[in-house]
């Protein structure tokens, strides 16, 4: 329908590619409206596995789209080559379905996904093509106001638009589709990557179109042994004649693809084998009262039995992040089993009256939807520790697996004396998770009312020095009173049970980024590891700890393990992007940052990520709003945000530095700011303040100067002898900065 040139900007200096309409279409209303409809759908959306577009425009009646220039090569080229390994087809299912969630989210399908339109990038990220026959699905189209999101479409009942052999029945029949048509899409791609066949190819057409109809496809494990069943039944799961039976969003279909991939603990030779071994998925007790109050006793329940069944050899757990993210929802054992990956589901429902627990617990086999087993349990509410146990159990037998090691020789300083100490616990857990300001000054306030019933109980001392340590780490309660308490809780806990992986990654934090021993920091991240190798937020925080310290390769490497441990979780996502980040590896880095967002789209440091990702490659502009979007998201009153814009109009270097300064001055009491608020006054020539910054910063021992031999903000400083001498204090001038040049 055209032709696509190489160009350059000379107004922002990058390469570009410039797509026209051929001549032929210039007088074509389809294809005119097709060119138009790619644009305007494209320009409605920002992600990085969708294919960016700069600008539109018409010269001398040429219509013209100037997009990002990508290198490497179509999915189609690269199925030419062969096959692709399972592992790699699911990690490009989960970046296409990042795109599409992205695209879904403003109601737009794209109605044509199949390799020709998929194009995996030199440095290997997955980008979305050809947006051509995008259409606005009936929901986004009846409730749209925003022009931005609604592309012209020409409408004409029954016309059947998209390719044979991709299409879903509903598209193949003519009729309206939505985000399951997509999916159902993607599942014909993912067959194809790992099968090297389309799951309906036919001798002709006609006969593809009504295999797509009528027939079911064939299981593409059932060939070649070295594709897992449960990677099969994910892909099969897609192809669902009818959208209802689908995964019903593209977040759904990634979050499965994780999951498998995060399955380190099913071993090669059982998935040859092709089965998916004991797997169970605990998801959050309902509630029965309804009380806003007693929320925490179901997930408290179910998250004490996932730490339980976790001891189990030979038994992959789900992580609690991820069978979380099920709760309030209708379920559907066979669906979320596909999902999840999970042969076994364990539901419940708590109810507690008058002292008395009512627990009603039942296993379901996800594959043949039917109860494995069931119990009701009544006990008083100071028994609930020990009916936990009874329930994990239990379950154990149910799926014929032993309790071994740790399991059976639980410390007693695990469990709490005082059944009202291990309730406020359970509450202090509850709030913990949230992760935010309020939430952390509720965990406090309930990890204290637990070790005061109960000075023994040690895991509700760890619980105390994790929220302590988040609110120093954020700034949300003076060093002075915060670190000492976090440090002090840390090592109680510690002293009691010196098996809690939890205490001992507190007390590395503290060791990071507060005494600045890099040495005994790494002891307690190692002994944290070892005691828990699936502990996702101490391996987070540790490849943060490693690229500070110039360990590149070390530091993507445990934050790779640790996403794939815990991919739905934005904590996590966080301390991979700022990993990046320090690494050089800004487009990546940009990438995290978007997952945030799509995670938790009030996660306000996904937006402080994508502005630091931007202005390290010079994209000004684009930095300057997600910088403007972050003040918003953190509660700065738009008058003095408009008075900084305002101050310092314009996309150039300078114009930019001076409004970061300005907003760092903003938080100057948060210590976690003070590095790039000498970085920032660097960059606007104020050097001596620069390094009188930091000196005072490491005076005060705030927690940011630990990156300061890495981190991209300060590359002005380096060579400067007062900067210097700064590292030798810290014992971080051994550091070099090639360590970390871009990858």
């Amino acid at each position: 329908m055209g032709e696509v040139y190489r160009a350059h900007d000379t107004r922002l200096g990058r390469d570009v590619a410039i797509k026209i309409l051929a001549a032929s279409g210039r007088t074509d209303p389809d294809a005119l409206d097709r060119f138009k409809t790619e644009a305007r759908s494209v320009a409605a959306l920002s992600h990085p596995n969708i294919l960016a577009l700069h600008d539109i425009g018409e010269e001398d009646g040429t219509p013209f789209a100037v997009m990002e220039l990508l290198e490497g090569q179509s999915l189609r080229e690269r199925l030419e080559q062969g096959v692709l390994p399972w592992r790699k087809a699911a990690e490009i299912g989960i970046a296409v379905a990042e795109g599409l969630s992205a695209a879904h989210a403003k109601g737009i399908v794209h109605r044509d996904l199949k390799p020709e339109n998929l194009f995996i990038t030199l440095d290997g990220r997955l980008k979305i093509l050809d947006f051509g026959l995008a259409t606005v699905y009936r929901p986004f189209v009846a409730a749209s106001t925003d022009d931005s999101v609604t592309p012209t479409i020409r409408t004409l009942q029954q016309l059947v638009v998209g390719t044979i052999g991709y299409m879903s029945p509903e598209q193949a029949r003519g009729e309206d589709v939505d985000a399951t048509s997509d999916l159902f899409s993607l599942g014909c791609v993912l067959y194809e990557l790992t099968s090297g066949r389309r799951p309906f190819q036919r001798d002709t057409p006609s006969e593809s179109l009504a295999a797509v109809l009528t027939l079911d496809p064939t299981d593409p494990a059932a060939s070649d042994r070295s594709i897992p069943a449960d990677f099969s039944r994910i892909v099969l799961h897609c192809l669902e004649k009818n959208p209802r039976e689908r995964f019903q969003s593209a977040r759904d279909l990634a979050f499965a693809l994780s999951a498998l991939l995060a399955d380190s603990t099913v071993d090669d030779a059982r998935r040859l084998r092709g089965t998916s071994g004991k797997s169970v998925a605990v998801l959050p007790f309902v509630n029965v009262a309804g009380d806003p109050e007693m929320e925490y006793l179901g997930d408290g329940i179910a998250e004490e039995i996932i730490n339980t069944l976790a001891s189990v050899p030979k038994l992959r757990v789900v992580p609690r992040s991820i069978a979380f993210r099920y709760k309030g929802r209708d379920l559907d054992p066979r669906a979320i089993g596909v999902e999840l990956n999970a042969r076994a589901l364990l539901t419940g429902r708590v109810f507690e009256r008058g002292g008395r627990l009512s627990i009603q617990v039942d296993l379901i086999d996800t594959i043949h939807e039917s109860q494995l087993w069931g119990r009701q349990f009544v006990r008083s509410s100071a028994d609930l520790f020990a009916v936990q146990e009874e329930i994990a159990r239990e379950i154990g037998e149910a799926l014929k697996v032993r309790f071994k090691g740790r399991a059976k020789k639980r410390p007693k300083a695990r469990e709490a004396r005082d059944s009202r100490a291990y309730q406020d616990y359970l509450r202090g857990r509850y709030h913990l998770h949230r992760w935010t300001p309020a939430g952390f000054g509720k965990a406090v306030e309930y990890f204290e009312a637990a070790v005061s019933k109960d000075p023994t109980f040690a895991p509700a001392h760890a619980g105390l020095g994790t929220a302590y340590g988040g609110m120093d780490y954020y700034g949300y309660l003076e060093r002075a009173i915060a670190l000492p308490r976090a440090e002090a809780a840390s090592r109680r806990a510690v002293d009691l049970d010196d098996t809690l992986a939890e205490a001992h990654s507190t007390l590395a934090l503290m060791r990071t980024f507060f005494h600045f021993d890099w040495k005994a920091a790494e002891q307690e991240f190692t002994r944290a590891l070892e005691l828990d190798e699936h502990y996702a937020f101490g391996r987070a925080f540790y490849a943060l700890f490693l690229a500070a310290q110039g360990r590149r390769r070390e530091a993507r490497e445990h934050a790779r393990r640790a996403r794939n441990d815990d991919p739905v979780s934005p904590l996590i996502t966080i301390m991979g992007g700022w990993v990046r980040q320090l690494n050089r590896d800004f487009v990546a880095s940009d990438e995290e940052a978007v997952r945030v967002l799509e995670l938790a789209p009030d996660a306000s440091e996904g937006l402080l990520i994508r502005t630091a990702s931007h202005e390290h490659r010079g994209k000004y502009r684009d930095a300057k709003e997600y910088l403007r979007a972050w003040l918003l998201a953190v509660g700065q009153p738009v008058d003095v945000i408009d008075q900084i814009y305002r101050s310092h109009p314009g996309d150039d270097a300078t114009s930019y530095w001076h409004v970061r300064l300005a907003t760092c001055e903003l938080f100057e009491h948060l210590h976690m700011m003070n590095v790039y608020r000498a970085g920032a006054l660097a960059r606007v020539g104020q050097v001596d303040g620069a390094l009188d910054l930091l000196e005072t910063s490491v005076d005060q021992r705030a927690g940011s100067v630990v990156f300061l031999a890495v981190d991209p903000i300060v590359d002005p400083l380096h060579g400067h002898p007062r900067f210097q001498r700064i590292l030798e204090r810290l014992d971080l001038a051994d550091v070099r900065l090639e360590a970390t040049a871009a990858s």
